[in-house]
């Protein structure tokens, strides 16, 4: 795989996480970031 494709997915999957770990946010919201963050990796994978 492409280093540089690497290097965008860690960074997706850090952001991801500090914005879950982040306080005052809601279950809700959790929900939803964690479905979008799920969608954006399938296209992710399915474009490479």
């Amino acid at each position: 795989m492409d280093i540089v494709l690497w290097v965008v997915v860690i960074a997706v999957m850090v952001g991801f996480f500090v914005l879950v770990n982040r306080k005052g946010m809601t279950a809700e919201s959790k929900r939803k970031v964690s479905r979008w963050f799920f969608i954006g990796m399938v296209v992710v994978l399915a474009v490479f």
